[in-house]
């Protein structure tokens, strides 16, 4: 339902009623024509050039003019036709058509007026209405009846009113006017027609503004074409291109009414060109057809693209395009080529290699566009190899059938018959192949059957039968190697027989000569080159029975002569002597029989001499004699069991002076004073035996020198002096090193004073540092682990001097201190507080109360500073400085920290220590450089020394994972350290040779120690403990000054053993005290 837009028509004001305006008259008959046929076309939008000129839009009744009541005034009181007066009359206009949408430029809209006397409505007879807008509408009846028609001819905001006239003493004049109606107008709905739609690369296109409603005062502006069109030609609304390939172009073209200065609106469209279809057939191959080779039955000509032959390419384009000449550009693949001289849409394509190909052909005009692209394929399938097979197999054909016949004529039948098999396989076809290879086999069967009944004649020995066919054989092929080989062997045939008598005559004479094994052999020969020789058969079965029988004879007299029944030895050879008394054996028995004799004589002797031997001690040379014996005479029973029981004798003797050996280094002479008693039982002459009774009396005789050193350590030891305890238990060991309290306590003892050094060195750096707290109490630890070390209470002392004078030095600036603040000299005061801050060892107390002076003297100088009334002191410039010294130190530690870390990375790492030391000591809560000195120290291998070092710095900062890690790893290394491990190669030779040291040492013989210990360092260089025994040993001896080489070697080899720096230590202090007590000049 339409909505009536209500506006109140208020009584025209005394302006309109001027002589000067005039009611236009209606000349402007076309146009109402036009307007009336829209409206009869249902308000169709017309061409802006069909309407007529219009007059100049009025200004909108003016707002001042209206009455308070709402009316117009009025020059008088007019009666309107039908009675009631114009005074009363109210004008309503709204828009009836189209009722919604939007209102473009160039549409028609209709409205209505009605007129309205009150709130009744009045008649419209006799009034005429003139019908107005601002910006030049135009209307079908500018003045006439209450309904209207217009056509906004421009876009934007447009207003429209309506003013009633009424005829006033013969003459219209206004009488009332509606409210102004406001319109939104759009710009116009217009579009672009595209001819074709859908064209080819090339061809021209036109495109045409269409369906524009306006015709006057409209300017059309054509956007720039895109890089791939071309323009033609451009008009007011048309303009013609051309495509240059098929890549979307848009096209747009844009209205504006400039005297208005209106934007009427813009419209574009996409247009896309489709390029030629163009077709390329492959026409087929260019030239004869390829030859190729089929296994089984030969060369055959086929129809297909050759390798190196050429194809014949069409291109075919339709529609044709409209600017010719048309020009063909061929673009091939790899491996193809054009032939020379071929162009355009028909070409001679060459391929090189075999393949499937694809060839692109592109289509210009003659304005070089590219208007079309097509692809054709072709396929090269016979490669050169396949056609240079089929020739190389044809020519072999030929050269095996060449071949074939020059072996048969060479004699090589079974090669000739075989290449001519091949020929004809490798090509049926070939006549030459097939009739050679026919004719040599018929011909080998031939030879076949004649050389066979050769052979037979020729095993029977039958000469001349075997001569005739091989005659015959030659006539068919007299090259043929088979003959010459029956030839061959009928000579050797006659030759064997020759030599088989020749054999038959020298195995007689052998036989004659007593070369039994000779003759046999001979006549052997002889049945080898001809085994069914009759002759030899039976001259061998003879000598081989002769043979035979002289053997046995000789075994029987073998076995009486190991019995020593000499007699029915010599009996036994005279039984068969006599079947070839040259036989060389006869000789060889009768002299070993009178060997034997004599052997059994040397027996005797020899036996009767161990007997001597043994009681003389010598248990060794009693053995070799009777081994003599058995050299000889093997099978002596006498010299057998003797030795068997001298051997077991030995043995039970060597058994108890090993076991005197042990007990004794055992220290336990008793037992082996008792196992000497049971070797004496056997054989009471054994040297070792009374060898080993006075190293037993001399070593009862050490056992109390052991006692004595024993008392002595545990007494030291019990007073605290580690040192002389050390020095005790090490001569313990030199005397007896397996003695198992003195190693224990060595451990125990060593372990307990590196423990204490460790702790007096920490301590010392905590002094440096002035923690003499942490000093002391670390060194009261220590103490109650080795009360009484005179190294340790000498420190102790000197650390509480240290601490004592440190503290009376605190307490004294404290007291000066004090003192300047209570006579009002805070300068003074906060100079003498600065001195404390280099003063080490100062207790929690001083430092609290040096901090509450410090803070009161503050206090009072900037008091006094704020007053202007502070006094003047020597210490004014050292309370304006915030503790300069403190920052100035941590830059020191920071760079010898750094020149630390530096040395440790180039392994100086007693360098780094020291400056790490230097760290601690200016700089005592610098955690890290207590970690380094540990870190240093377990590297150079004094793990134990390492560890209070360790635990000093998880003191420090208790949070630092890596320090509490160290400690662990260090205390479980210190506790189990890893055991040597040494090279393969000839450890188990030194293992024995330090044994057999060791045992030399402990029988006393020092010397011969000192020679088997070098014997180990020169075969294993890593065997610590060897050099530490060699300095043992020459100290044992008297030699202090060098033993001090070895004990140093050893701590080389291995640092990590505090037994050899104890060495080295107590070797030095046995130099110096042999200094000290050498007299002057000396």
């Amino acid at each position: 339902m339409p909505t009536t837009l209500r506006h109140t028509m208020m009584p025209c004001p005394a302006e309109c009623f001027r002589p000067d305006r005039s009611v236009p008259g209606t000349p402007k008959i076309r146009f109402r024509a036009v307007l009336a046929a829209l409206v009869a076309v249902g308000l169709v939008v017309l061409p802006l050039r069909a309407l007529a000129a219009v007059p100049e839009p009025r200004d909108t009744p003016a707002a001042d003019a209206v009455q308070p009541d709402g009316r117009l005034p009025l020059a008088g009181s007019v009666a309107s036709p039908d009675g009631p007066p114009h005074a009363f009359l109210r004008l309503e206009l709204k828009k009836t058509a189209p009722l919604t949408g939007t209102v473009r430029t160039g549409g028609a809209v209709s409205f209505v007026v009605t007129a309205h006397s009150g709130d009744d409505p009045a008649p419209l007879q006799g009034y005429v209405f003139r019908w107005e807008s601002d910006a030049g509408a135009r209307f079908l009846d500018p003045e006439g009846p209450s309904g209207n028609t217009v056509v906004f001819t421009r876009p934007g905001p447009q207003k429209v009113w309506v003013t009633a006239l009424a005829p006033v003493d013969g003459l219209l004049e206004p009488v009332a006017v509606s409210e102004v109606l406001e319109m939104d107008v759009a710009g116009p709905l217009f579009r672009l027609s595209v001819d074709p739609r859908e064209p080819r690369v090339g061809e021209e296109v036109r495109a045409s503004v269409r369906d524009f409603p306006v015709r006057e005062d409209v300017d059309f502006r054509w956007a720039a074409l895109p890089r791939n069109a071309t323009l033609v030609n451009v008009g007011e609304k048309e303009i013609t291109f051309y495509l240059h390939d098929d890549k979307p172009a848009e096209v747009a073209v844009s209205a504006r009414m400039p005297l208005a200065g209106k934007d009427l609106g813009r419209v574009a469209a996409e247009v896309t060109a489709r390029p030629y279809p163009v077709e390329v057939s492959n026409k087929g191959l260019v030239g004869p057809r390829p030859v190729i080779w089929k296994d089984g039955s030969g060369p055959e000509e086929i129809d297909a693209v050759p390798e190196g032959g050429a194809v014949l390419l069409r291109a075919d384009i339709n529609p044709m395009p409209g600017n010719p000449p048309l020009s063909f550009v061929w673009r091939l693949p790899p491996g193809t080529r054009l032939e020379a001289g071929e162009s355009g849409r028909q070409v001679k394509v060459a391929c090189d290699t075999v393949g499937d190909y694809t060839a692109v052909v592109e289509v210009r005009d003659s304005r070089d566009l590219l208007v079309g692209r097509g692809e054709g394929t072709f396929a090269a399938t016979v490669s050169r190899a396949d056609m240079d097979r089929a020739r190389h197999n044809a020519a072999q054909t030929a050269r095996l059938t060449a071949e074939a016949v020059r072996l048969w004529n060479r004699g090589e039948v079974e090669q000739a018959v075989d290449t001519a098999a091949k020929a004809a396989a490798m090509n049926p076809k070939s006549v030459d192949a097939a009739g050679e290879y026919r004719r040599m086999a018929a011909d080998r069967e031939r030879l076949a059957d004649i050389l066979h009944r050769a052979d037979e004649h020729l095993s029977r020995d039958e000469f001349s039968k075997a001569v005739a066919l091989l005659d015959e054989a030659g006539g068919i092929n007299g090259q043929y190697g088979g003959i010459a080989a029956l030839e061959r062997r009928m000579r050797e045939r006659r030759d064997v027989l020759a030599k088989v008598d020749a054999l038959l005559a020298s195995s007689g004479q052998s036989w004659e000569a007593g070369d039994v094994e000779g003759a046999v052999r001979a006549v052997q020969s002889a049945l080898a080159l001809d085994p069914g020789h009759e002759t030899a058969a039976a001259q061998r079965a003879r000598m081989v029975d002769g043979r035979d029988r002289i053997i046995t004879g000789l075994k029987e007299a073998s076995v009486f002569l190991e019995k020593k029944q000499f007699e029915s030895a010599a009996a036994a050879l005279a039984g068969v002597r006599g079947i070839n008394e040259k036989f060389p054996p006869f000789r060889e028995m009768d002299a070993a029989v009178a060997k034997r004799r004599e052997n059994a004589w040397q027996a005797d002797q020899l036996l009767a001499r161990a007997r001597e031997l043994w009681t003389a001690g010598d248990m060794d040379a009693a053995l070799v004699a009777l081994s003599d014996i058995l050299k000889t005479d093997p099978e002596h029973p006498g010299a057998r069991a003797a030795k068997q029981q001298t051997a077991q004798a030995r043995e039970t003797v060597l058994k108890n002076v090993d076991q005197a050996k042990a007990f004794l280094a055992q220290n336990r002479p008793d037992e082996a004073l008792a196992a000497l008693s049971r070797a004496k039982g056997i054989n009471p002459a054994y040297a070792p035996v009374g060898q080993i009774e006075a190293a037993v009396a001399e070593r009862k005789n050490r056992a109390g020198r052991i006692r004595d050193l024993t008392a002595k350590a545990r007494q030291d030891a019990a007073r605290g002096d580690l040192d002389a305890a050390l020095a005790g238990v090490e001569s313990i060991l030199a005397l007896d090193p397996g003695d198992g309290f003195a190693k224990a306590e060595r451990v125990r003892l060593a372990g307990l004073r590196e423990e204490t050094r460790g702790a007096m060195r920490l301590a010392e750096g905590l002094a440096a540092s002035g923690r003499h707290d942490k000093a002391l109490a670390t060194l009261e630890a220590a103490a109650a682990k080795a009360p009484g070390y005179p190294p340790l209470a000498a420190q102790k002392a000197r650390i509480v001097e240290l601490a004592g004078s440190s503290q009376k030095k605190a307490s004294g600036m404290l007291a000066d201190a004090a003192a300047r603040l209570s006579r009002g000299d805070f300068s003074g005061t906060l100079g003498v507080l600065s001195g404390l801050e280099g003063l080490p060892g100062i207790s929690a107390a001083d430092d609290r109360k040096a901090k509450e002076l410090a803070r009161a003297a503050k206090a009072g100088l900037d008091k006094a500073t704020a007053a202007g009334t502070a006094k003047p002191g020597a210490g004014t410039a050292q309370a304006a400085a915030p503790a300069p010294g403190q920052s100035h130190k941590k830059a020191q530690c920071d760079e010898l920290f750094r020149r630390a870390d530096a040395r440790r990375g180039k392994g100086e790492h007693a360098a780094a220590i020291k400056d790490y030391q230097e760290i601690v000591t200016t700089c005592p809560d610098y955690c890290t450089a207590y970690n380094n000195i540990g870190a240093s120290l377990f590297t150079l291998g004094y793990a134990r020394e390492s560890l209070p070092w360790f635990e000093e710095a998880r003191k420090c900062n208790p949070g630092e994972k890596l320090f509490a890690d160290n400690v662990a790893l260090t205390t479980r290394l210190a506790a189990d350290p890893a055991g040597k491990k040494a090279p393969a190669a000839g450890r188990a030779e030194c293992a024995g040779t330090f044994d057999t040291a060791e045992k030399l040492r402990a029988s006393g013989d020092l010397a011969g120690a000192v020679r088997d210990y070098r014997k180990v360092v020169e075969t294993c260089p890593d065997y610590c403990a060897a050099y530490n025994n060699i300095g043992l040993a020459l100290n044992t001896l008297g030699h202090v000054k060098e033993s001090l080489p070895w004990f140093e070697e050893a701590y080389r080899c291995n640092p990590k053993e505090a037994l050899f720096q104890d060495n080295i230590h107590i070797t030095t202090r046995q130099m110096q005290q042999a200094s000290r007590n050498r007299p002057p000049g000396t």
